[in-house]
Formats: C-alpha cells, structure tokens, sequence
C-alpha cells in the first residue's frame, strides 16, 4: 500500500534527478580554456538544457527588463544643477490641485447620479451614491480637488464632497 504513494512520487522526480548532472557539466565547460572546444561543449549540453526545460529558443525577443538596461539608483542618478532643480521645482507648482468654478447647472440622471455643469462648459458626472441634500436653485460655487489614485472631489457650497470624473 505504501508502494503505490512513493512510485507516482519517483515517476514524476525522475526528471529532477536527471538534471542534477547537468550544473556539473556546464561548470566543467566553463573551466575549459580553449574557446573552441569550449564552445562545442556547451553546444554540446544544449539539446539536454532544452529537454530539461531551461533552455528558450534564439527566436524569442529579450524581456523589456533586459532591453531597458540597469535600473537608476538615487545614488547613480544624475545630479541636477541648482538652475534645472528650480525649473523642475516650478514644473512640479504649475500642477493644480484644486479649483473653484461657479456653477451653471445641476442635473440628476435616471441611475440618481449629479451632473455638473460649469459656466465655463466643464462637465463632471457623479461616480459614487452620495446624496446632497439643500441644493437650493443657486448660484453655486464648486471645488473640484485631487483625491487618492488619481480620482477628483467635487464640493459644492458646503454639502458632501462627492467622487466625480470629468466627461468633457
């Protein structure tokens, strides 16, 4: 009874133990010095290294790690001067993180979501289910800010911010 859970084992390891050959062999051709017969003992190993599943065809395109070279580190970055640190100091500013815009119109769709239209023609649709409640008729001012991951907030007049992205 043990015999028929130890032989799957050793069938399916068989592979395993045969490649533990193939380090030794690779290393030994390694060490040899002349480059000739170095080379015909790697070609030698390759149909093996391939039939043990380590080997990839030449056809197949380096991985996009490779090509793109070695990774910057902060310390083999290149060193700004104190003229090009400013500009991208001043780049970085001119992003805006919040505006106020007045608003035009305040829509509510059949799936319950708000519209807002700006006066400027801006346009930004409801995405979460927040409700707001006492709009009144307006005239409304809107703050539309930066949240996480690249999503906006919308406030208008002191209600709840809600989740919003632009449509227009």
């Amino acid at each position: 009874m043990r015999w028929y859970c130890v032989v799957p084992f050793m069938l399916l390891s068989a592979p395993a133990f045969a490649q533990q050959g193939l380090p030794t062999q690779v290393y030994a051709c390694a060490k040899v010095e002349d480059a000739a017969q170095r080379h015909a003992c790697f070609d030698a190993l390759v149909p093996e290294l391939k039939k043990a599943g380590g080997g990839t065809s030449g056809a197949e395109a380096p991985s996009a790690a490779a090509q793109a070279g070695p990774a910057q580190s902060p310390l083999t970055a290149p060193v700004l001067s104190a003229s090009e640190a400013r500009a991208a100091k001043a780049e970085k500013e001119k992003e805006i993180d919040e505006i106020r815009l007045p608003v035009k119109a305040i829509d509510t769709g059949r799936d319950g979501k708000y519209r807002f239209t700006m006066e400027n023609g801006q346009v930004w649709k409801q995405l979460d289910t927040v409700k707001l409640r006492n709009i009144g008729n307006g005239p409304w001012t809107a703050e539309v800010r930066k949240a996480a991951l690249g999503s906006y907030l919308l406030t208008v007049d002191k209600q709840p911010a809600v989740r919003v992205e632009r449509v227009n």
